[in-house]
């Protein structure tokens, strides 16, 4: 009787593996004049809160929200979100008859990195830097995690009278497809156009908009407030750009951030561990070595914790 039971058991295992070596292959559907992959979205109607999505061959209705729902949103994923949903950027942003709306807020938990004047530096340790060098600096570096590519933002500083620098040119590199260059004119205005992988785009004064090319739409939210450009990258960076000053914040739940330097082929930036919560930091620091500058790049610079 043992036995017999033990071998029962060998055929009931050997049914299930046989069942679960049938795996039916993925199958993509047609849509329009093309072809869309299994579980990707065919097509979006935000203001219907409904996706058309392909399953296994079968292109179907997917809805979000309530019943009901109407004015849904999407990012640059195409991932649709319902009416009253706050993504959680440094300047949160509020889904709102289908349009992302910011708030007039600035996250406390968000730690704050600044360029102002004439080339002072604020890091988001609250360290201050005077610094003059005609380079090409990285402010701020994310590590890539499993939720979001890695992540930059690079100023080109211009000469402002025999030795003082000013920011000038803004690149924020969002994602390995997403790369943004802000400018100003010679009024000292910011540019209504940016720049996205080589094209233009203008950005309308009201409402926040997802950055565009030809390649489609980007996971970046650009809007102005009055004077300054905002970016809100979902990769957590926001990067304010103003006449006189820049801001950047992240979220003191990103990645690991590496440290400020300036453009050289051999420089290599190092990371820094976020410090405990109860430290606090002076309000004013000079680095023992003041960075140098040959050719317009830094040859030498003592680094600043760039940590939450």
């Amino acid at each position: 009787m043992q036995c017999g039971m033990k071998m029962l058991w060998v055929l009931a295992a050997l049914v299930v593996v046989a069942e679960c070596r049938h795996i039916e292959p993925q199958k993509s559907c047609m849509f329009g004049q093309g072809t869309v992959a299994d579980g990707e979205v065919a097509m979006s109607v935000p203001e219907k809160c409904m996706s058309l999505v392909c399953q296994a061959g079968t292109v179907v209705e997917e809805m979000t929200g309530e019943i009901n729902d109407t004015g849904c949103c999407l990012d640059g994923d195409n991932i649709m979100y319902p009416p009253s949903f706050r993504a959680p950027h440094c300047i949160p942003v509020t889904c709102t008859n289908g349009s992302w709306i910011p708030e007039n807020f600035i996250d406390p938990c968000c730690g704050r990195c600044e360029i102002y004047g004439y080339s002072h530096f604020t890091t988001l340790d609250r360290y201050r830097y005077d610094w003059h060098g005609f380079c090409n600096y990285t402010l701020v570096s994310l590590a890539a995690t499993d939720r979001a590519p890695s992540a930059a933002v690079f100023a080109e500083m211009k000469r402002v009278g025999p030795c003082a620098t000013v920011f000038d040119s803004v690149t924020f590199h969002n994602d390995p497809h997403t790369i943004i260059n802000l400018t100003r004119d010679a009024n000292n205005k910011v540019s209504e156009q940016i720049d996205i992988n080589g094209e233009a785009m203008t950005v309308p004064r009201t409402g926040a908009h997802l950055v565009n090319s030809s390649a489609g739409r980007h996971n970046v939210l650009v809007f102005w407030q009055k004077d300054c450009l905002i970016l809100l990258s979902r990769g957590h960076i926001t990067l304010r750009y103003c006449p006189l000053h820049m801001d950047i914040w992240s979220p003191a739940t990103s990645p690991a951030l590496w440290t400020v330097s300036a453009a050289t082929s051999t420089t290599t930036p190092r990371m820094t561990s976020p410090p405990p919560r109860d430290r606090s930091f002076p309000s004013s620091h000079s680095p023992s070595t003041p960075p140098t500058c040959t050719g317009g790049l830094q040859t030498s610079a003592s680094p600043l914790a760039m940590t939450p």
